[in-house]
């Protein structure tokens, strides 16, 4: 199993392996195959959707989310250096701007 991440939801964990994201219940038991496909340790959920990067040629990273089913894969358009997911909010640094931005995590 890859890196467990701050994917809980209810009664659920959810991880990647770096090739599928998964769910499991907290005895890690029930293992369910979200998605398959190459995807980054770098992986957080609001409880809604989960977030993750894949990194880019330059070093920075580009965002993305999918609902916590794995449907509705959805770039955000954001290419970043560093970012942080709270309750309501995405924040990411952009060093070529020196600015920090904001995404609601709600309306995605």
């Amino acid at each position: 199993m890859g890196n467990l991440h701050k994917g809980i939801r209810g009664r659920s964990k959810h991880f990647s392996d770096l090739k599928s994201v998964y769910s499991t219940d907290y005895d890690l038991k029930e293992k369910k195959t979200v998605v398959e496909g190459k995807f980054s340790d770098q992986m957080l959920t609001d409880g809604r959707r989960i977030f993750w990067e894949e990194k880019n040629s330059d070093g920075s990273i580009s965002l993305f989310s999918m609902n916590i089913d794995g449907s509705d894969q959805t770039a955000l358009n954001v290419d970043a250096w560093s970012w942080k997911l709270t309750t309501n909010y995405i924040y990411y640094l952009t060093y070529d701007k020196i600015t920090v931005g904001k995404l609601q995590s709600k309306s995605i």
